[in-house]
């Protein structure tokens, strides 16, 4: 599959960043677009839609996996990719070498713990919410609105780091 436009494909795009024919004029902007484009709006997809249009009553018949009682398992895979594109690679639980979590660290963003206690907030409140049953079951449980606000807190820390890499 390559980018609209382009005969590169996403990855070939992204690596090629501030190159030409790169649809990303800078390396920041092509960070920033995974932090964003990607990470973030994990997060606002689970947290305001997946979650929060049964939680808030907008529409009680939108839950993902209902059947197999799923929905939270399917929720954490959600922030488990974010993790692992932190971290830089599948089944990381902490920053490998070459991660964004390890340049955040190496360049001294004063938000990185925040990332990674924000990222840590979110799963520990999914994995509190699974314990309690099935999201079809529990969707108006007050432990669903504080996973759902967990995982906001985490959307607004990668768009504040996302903030900062164009900055720089």
């Amino acid at each position: 599959m390559t980018v609209t436009g382009s005969d590169k494909t996403y990855g070939e795009n992204l690596l090629g960043a501030a190159a030409a024919g790169s649809s990303y004029a800078t390396w920041q902007s092509a960070v920033s677009s995974i932090l964003v484009a990607g990470c973030s709006n994990i997060c606002a997809e689970v947290a305001d839609v997946k979650m929060g249009n049964a939680h808030t009553g907008e529409d009680v018949n939108y839950i993902e996996s209902p059947y197999s009682k799923k929905s939270f398992q399917d929720f954490i895979d959600n922030i488990l990719s974010i993790q692992y594109s932190l971290y830089g690679a599948a089944g990381a639980t902490s920053a490998q070498a070459h991660s964004l979590m390890s340049f955040f660290k190496s360049q001294n963003y004063s938000g990185a713990a925040a990332i990674e206690s924000a990222l840590k907030a979110s799963l520990d409140a999914l994995n509190a919410c699974a314990a309690k049953g099935a999201f079809v079951d529990i969707y108006a449980d007050a432990s669903v609105q504080t996973a759902m606000d967990a995982i906001s807190g985490l959307d607004d820390e990668l768009n504040k780091a996302a903030d900062w890499i164009l900055r720089q």
